[in-house]
């Protein structure tokens, strides 16, 4: 199970209220002064329906101890059932063991203006999302980095992401491969994207924008072209210099302001790519 599934299967606010109505539980146990027999039948049935969700909370969000601590309780409880100071007890003991597991944990805060990064499977958007799927893992991952405040590891998916991108351009222009020669032997050998240094790729995508550009006519096509594909290039590279060769190569951490304009960058490359490409 991972962090994330951690986090998202449980829920503070049900857990802390849950653990607030056994408080409430013990004092109308030992409040209980006269009442009708229907009255404890249906004191005792609430409260044995909030054990019920305690047991079933806690093995859900895997607090083994508690659940088991849970059910020995109440078992015992119910060897008092009309007894209300048996019940106070119970309700008590429940309530110290939900705290005592939550104060074995740690748990993760995430700042209120980063709640959207966790998780989301559309962080820069739906056509980003739609055109490269193959960069949806760093994408996400590189929210929930925002998210826990780890910004090193938020530019390192960022860049991860990227490269997406430039496989992608690069396809585009119709490199699928790089040709790569020998000098001592003489042999020529072609590497597929997935195994080329991003130096080689940007290196042949210039190549081909310049023949590109250099064969459209003076007009829009050619306008359209270059307003495209040489800011795109020109992106990557100072990608690469500014932030992938240093991140990869441990020679540089992020702050979190840092973290979040390189966030805002490569977020807006994206889907400037993505108004015009797509890897599917």
């Amino acid at each position: 199970m991972s962090l994330w599934d951690i986090v998202n299967q449980f829920r503070a606010a049900d857990f802390c209220l849950r653990a607030g109505n056994f408080a409430v539980f013990e004092a109308r146990f030992r409040d209980w002064k006269s009442g009708t027999v229907e009255q404890w039948a249906q004191l005792c049935i609430e409260f044995a329906g909030q054990v019920i969700h305690a047991a079933k909370q806690c093995h859900e969000i895997g607090l083994t101890n508690a659940w088991e601590e849970i059910d020995r309780i109440n078992s015992g409880a119910g060897l008092h059932p009309n007894e209300p100071a048996a019940q106070a007890m119970a309700a008590s003991q429940i309530r110290s063991c939900l705290v005592a597991e939550l104060g074995k944990r740690k748990f993760l805060y995430v700042s209120p203006d980063r709640t959207d990064c966790v998780d989301s499977d559309a962080l820069f958007g739906e056509k980003v999302r739609d055109a490269f799927p193959s960069a949806a893992f760093d994408i996400r991952e590189s929210g929930n980095c925002m998210a826990a405040e780890c910004h090193t590891a938020a530019v390192f998916h960022l860049m991860r992401a990227v490269e997406w991108g430039l496989r992608t351009l690069a396809t585009d222009l119709g490199i699928r491969r790089l040709r790569c020669h020998n000098k001592k032997t003489g042999k020529v050998k072609h590497t597929p994207l997935s195994w080329s240094v991003w130096d080689g790729i940007i290196s042949d995508i210039k190549n081909r924008i310049a023949k590109r550009i250099s064969k459209a006519q003076r007009g829009p096509k050619k306008q359209v072209y270059q307003e495209f594909y040489n800011p795109a290039v020109d992106n990557i590279e100072r990608f690469k210099d500014a932030y992938r060769n240093h991140v990869m190569h441990t020679r540089r951490d992020y702050l979190p302001g840092e973290a979040s304009l390189i966030f805002e960058q490569v977020r807006y490359f994206m889907r400037r790519l993505a108004n015009r490409l797509s890897e599917c």
